[in-house]
């Protein structure tokens, strides 16, 4: 098959998503992060960027894997996490109260490794996303006013609840092992 890539290495975009992330790019990312919990339940490290970092493997990057800009990246990001410049910064959050601060994730960068680690706010971002399944679809799906791909203007089938379960599948069967 000649048109493989294509297939192969997709993320999925789930649109209604756009509610809780805000943004297509932090759909995106929220779509990647989840990928990545769901592999390592209790948090991961990853580069920002290719780098000469001993743990560093080609590939292994957010902007190799999504694409992204490091503005790109920074910016989804902020949308749905806060960010630590240290893990003293984060420790110190962790021991004053909620380190996520109402977000859904979170990163800080451990000085002594070179390492940008990674956690998940599972508690609110399953009550999110419960909460949103369980809402009813929009009566119209489509954005007003902005390009949705569709130049003959069609009406297009919004993506039902089902759908979005089964974009988060792997997530949840990883995590339910």
């Amino acid at each position: 098959m000649r048109n493989y890539f294509l297939t192969h290495t997709i993320i999925p975009y789930v649109r209604e998503l756009r509610s809780i992330c805000g943004s297509v790019t932090a759909c995106i990312l929220m779509r990647q992060l989840d990928y990545w919990f769901a592999k390592n339940h209790n948090g991961f490290y990853k580069f920002l960027e290719p780098c000469n970092h001993d743990l560093y493997k080609t590939g292994d990057s957010w902007q190799e894997e999504l694409g992204f800009t490091t503005e790109e990246f920074r910016g989804a990001f902020d949308r749905i996490g806060i960010r630590y410049p240290t893990h003293t910064a984060f420790e110190k959050a962790k021991e004053a109260g909620d380190a996520f601060t109402g977000k859904y994730y979170l990163s800080y960068i451990d000085k002594r490794t070179g390492l940008t680690n990674y956690r998940r706010n599972h508690a609110l971002l399953d009550k999110a996303l419960d909460d949103w399944l369980t809402q009813a679809p929009p009566a119209n799906p489509e954005p007003q006013g902005q390009d949705t791909g569709n130049p003959q203007g069609q009406q297009t089938e919004p993506i039902q609840p089902d759908s979005i379960i089964q974009a988060f599948r792997p997530c949840v069967e990883l995590w339910d092992k």
